[in-house]
C-alpha cells in the first residue's frame, strides 16, 4: 500500500527503491555500502539506482578527503524537495484511509504497529 502511495506521489518519477535511498541519504551522508547494508540488495544494484538519482540531481557524490576510495552520497536542495513531496502527498493518503476506520480498528492496528516496532528493534539489537 504504502509502494502505492509512493508511487502515485512521484509521478513515476522515483521508485519505491529509490524513495529508500532518497530517504536514508535524507538522514545523513552515507555511502552506497551503507545503502545495500540497510536495503538488503548488492552493491552493483545501489550504484545503478544511485547512478539514476545523481544524473536526475537528487543526490551527489563527494570523495573522502583521507581516502579516495570512499564516496559519500548527499541529498541536494532538488532531492529534499522531492523527497518531502513524495513523502508528505504518501503520508496524506495513507491518513485519510485512516479516517475511514473505527476506534477499535485503529487500537487494533496501533498495538499492531507496536509489536511490529518490536519486532524490528530485536532483529536490530540481535544484528548488533
Amino acid at each position: 500500500m504504502i509502494r502505492s502511495y509512493i508511487k502515485s506521489e512521484s509521478e513515476a518519477e522515483i521508485s519505491f527503491p529509490k524513495y529508500r535511498i532518497l530517504a536514508r541519504v535524507n538522514d545523513g551522508v552515507c555511502t552506497c555500502s551503507d545503502l545495500a547494508d540497510v536495503i538488503h540488495v548488492s552493491c552493483a544494484a545501489i550504484s545503478k539506482l544511485v547512478d539514476a538519482l545523481v544524473n536526475d540531481k537528487y543526490i551527489s557524490r563527494e570523495t573522502c578527503k583521507t581516502d579516495r576510495r570512499i564516496t559519500f552520497l548527499k541529498i541536494t536542495a532538488k532531492g529534499k524537495k522531492k523527497f518531502e513531496k513524495v513523502r508528505s502527498g504518501a503520508s496524506s493518503r495513507f491518513s485519510s484511509n485512516l479516517e475511514n476506520l473505527s476506534t477499535a480498528e485503529v487500537s487494533q492496528l496501533t498495538n499492531a504497529l507496536e509489536v511490529i516496532e518490536n519486532f524490528v528493534l530485536k532483529l536490530q539489537e540481535d544484528q548488533s
